[in-house]
């Protein structure tokens, strides 16, 4: 019998919530058309019990009221249904061309193209005689010699896109065929913001995932590092961004929470900007990162408490957790449901890992378990990785496609004490 019902239970929410994925007009219509109906209904058993019977106007506030909430649900969802399907389509516009299972280079013709270059040859008199003389020694019609040259001119471009396009294929069909694996049907883009900077955004279906991972190269002679070079009020990734002209940057720690006289409690760690300490406060709980000056990258993970500034020690940042450690996924809190902001290097410090989660929000992310998280960064090459602040303050400002490219978990984006980004010097 309990299992009836909850099946009756489920069966009603999914039905609601298909009757919600109608029209607003529709919708509204409907719930018109159920007040009117609710209200002849209360006013016929209004007219046959006297007494203690609801006055007309009380009927008319409680139909009034429950009209303005279905109303208010109505929108609320159809809102955020809105705002979802923005949030798809700038996800999908912020790179090119996408590696999924049955993308690749499509050497299928198309007729349209076909049909640009045979104009292309018919403007072009020479060309065209040329063609006209192939079809006479040829026997064969016009149309024929054109259709040939065409597709020999198409296939050229075919050949050419291939050999443009050969080094990014080569290096993501790998990786992407490790995240199908892992999480099933997935979606992997990329985009370059520099010499040495990539972009990834990272889709899983479902559960649905929204990330993006900046793999920075360290060796690459222009780039600098960026750290928030004082402790002060809390204020946003982007605008420390923009101080700075990054090209890519993400959030520090936020403390304790959101307000700006949080503090930072028990969430504090080294803070190490070009050789000066803004904080030196690492324990046995805190992680971090460290950075000599010719940016070659140490981790440091959360059982070492090194407090002394050393060369190797030229910038540092701190994080939360380890989640991964010489190239071991600790497996810690699997599974989906919160946003995140990880960082991490390679075992020879030349490379650095930037990725962001967008979580708490379905219809568009679900968000990663820390283990998932470390996964995908396993995938990309990292050996020792560790998650910062997240949440509400997960960010990832990337300059080149106009700010905050993620959606933060609160609606908007949040303060906070520390940030991290790179530039070109």
């Amino acid at each position: 019998m309990g299992d009836q019902f909850n099946y009756l239970i489920d069966n009603l929410i999914a039905a609601c919530w298909r009757l919600l994925e109608l029209p607003l007009f529709v919708l509204i219509s409907c719930l018109i058309l159920l007040f009117l109906f609710i209200w002849k209904l209360l006013a016929h058993f209004q007219n046959k019990h006297s007494g203690k019977a609801l006055s007309a106007r009380q009927i008319a506030f409680m139909l009034v009221g429950f009209f303005l909430i279905g109303l208010a649900i109505i929108i609320d969802h159809k809102i955020v249904e809105t705002l979802n399907e923005v949030r798809e389509a700038r996800s999908n516009n912020i790179f090119g061309s996408d590696i999924s299972q049955n993308d690749g280079l499509n050497d299928s013709i198309d007729q349209r193209r076909l049909e640009e270059i045979k104009d292309q040859i018919r403007r072009d008199s020479s060309w065209f005689e040329l063609v006209r003389q192939k079809a006479e020694s040829g026997n064969i019609d016009l149309e024929q010699a054109l259709s040939a040259d065409a597709k020999y001119i198409y296939r050229l471009e075919l050949e050419r896109a291939a050999r443009e396009r050969v080094i990014i294929y080569d290096t993501l069909l790998p990786v992407f065929s490790k995240l199908e694996k892992l999480f099933g049907e997935v979606k992997l883009k990329r985009h370059s913001l520099s010499e040495g900077v990539d972009l990834y955004m990272i889709k899983i279906e479902d559960p649905l995932v929204h990330g993006f991972l900046s793999v920075i190269d360290l060796s690459t002679s222009n780039l600098e590092i960026n750290i928030t070079e004082q402790l002060r009020e809390k204020y946003l990734t982007s605008e420390f961004s923009e101080a700075n002209g990054c090209l890519v940057a993400i959030n520090g720690e936020a403390g304790q929470g959101p307000g700006l006289g949080s503090g930072f409690g028990a969430w504090i760690g080294n803070w190490i900007v070009n050789g000066s300490a803004i904080l030196l406060k690492d324990n046995a709980d805190r992680p971090f990162i460290a950075f000599d000056r010719k940016k070659k990258a140490s981790y440091y993970q959360e059982s070492v408490v090194d407090t002394v500034l050393t060369e190797e020690k030229y910038n540092a940042i701190w994080g939360r957790f380890d989640i991964m450690i010489n190239g071991k996924n600790l497996n810690r809190e699997p599974g989906f449901g919160q946003p995140r902001t990880i960082m991490g290097i390679n075992e020879p410090g030349n490379k650095l890992y930037l990725l962001v989660i967008d979580g708490r929000q379905p219809g568009y992310s679900m968000g990663l378990g820390l283990k998932e998280a470390a996964n995908i960064l396993e995938i990309f090459g990292a050996s020792d990785a560790m998650a910062c602040d997240q949440g509400g303050s997960s960010c990832m400002y990337v300059k080149s496609l106009g700010g905050i490219i993620n959606q933060p978990a609160d609606g908007i984006e949040r303060l906070t004490y520390s940030h991290f980004g790179i530039s070109v010097e």
